[in-house]
């Protein structure tokens, strides 16, 4: 038994939807084989890829590695995540310095008050105008799961201070996506447990990713696949890159 775990946006997910080809190839994947989502998404997000894969073994890598569920025999693992107090000191350190600031809890996503949204509003990007529909708080609610940053253009001093003196981590998810997550949170420490709780020799492991938050799981084995506009730190990660939904395709057809 071969498993397969891949990162969602930016890999399985281009331009936020799954080419019907590999999403057969995936289903027919799951009869014999396992299939591990690992995403920053948290699980109400992630529900409708669920639905389309018609995923009911397996397992759910969730924000970032701060939560794993697991579909076989119902584990939940779940780690704290931001306090209110982190959250504050985070906002305030970086509010002025980036396009957009958007707060994620388990039930909700909300958009944080940003200087720069009257200018946003002008910018036809699908994503901003996305992040625009998420409801406006001045207040932070009491369990926050991560904080997404939007067009950072801080400076690394400002990051590192903001790291240190508040117990986080700082990943770059995308070209213009950053995320902010509780210190120790990592995709590579599920997998590496998933590992050892079903006995999957290296061989048998694949891993597709494309964002700093990819990188150490994309380390595990000889057999990850970057595609080609991936950040490039997850490149140099992986042992393979591939150019097109065409080789993606073929790659999991060799899977079989």
């Amino acid at each position: 038994m071969k498993t397969l775990v891949t990162d969602l946006d930016g890999t399985l997910l281009v331009h936020g939807t799954i080419d019907d080809r590999v999403l057969q190839l995936l289903k027919r994947f799951q009869k014999k084989n396992r299939l591990v989502l690992a995403t920053g998404r948290d699980l109400k997000s992630t529900e409708k890829i669920l639905q389309q894969l018609d995923m009911h073994s397996g397992g759910l890598i969730l924000l970032n590695g701060n939560e794993y569920i697991d579909l076989d025999d119902g584990e939940h693992i779940k780690r704290e995540g931001i306090s209110q107090k982190q959250a504050q000191k985070i906002i305030k350190e970086l509010q002025g310095w980036c396009a957009q600031l958007y707060v994620v809890t388990s039930e909700n996503h909300y958009r944080w008050t940003s200087y720069f949204e009257t200018f946003i509003r002008l910018i036809p990007i699908p994503k901003l105008t996305k992040i625009l529909k998420y409801k406006k708080i001045y207040e932070l609610p009491k369990e926050i799961e991560k904080i997404a940053v939007l067009g950072y253009w801080g400076t690394s001093r400002r990051i590192k201070r903001c790291e240190k003196d508040n117990n986080i981590i700082y990943m770059k998810i995308g070209h213009f996506w950053d995320e902010i997550m509780p210190k120790g949170c990592d995709k590579s420490n599920m997998v590496r447990y998933i590992m050892k709780k079903y006995c999957i020799a290296e061989e048998d492991l694949i891993v597709f990713g494309d964002g700093q938050n990819d990188v150490e799981m994309l380390k595990l084995t000889n057999c990850s696949y970057a595609p080609a506009q991936a950040l490039k730190s997850a490149k140099s990660a992986a042992s393979h890159i591939y150019f097109s939904e065409e080789e993606k395709i073929k790659i999991i057809e060799n899977l079989m």
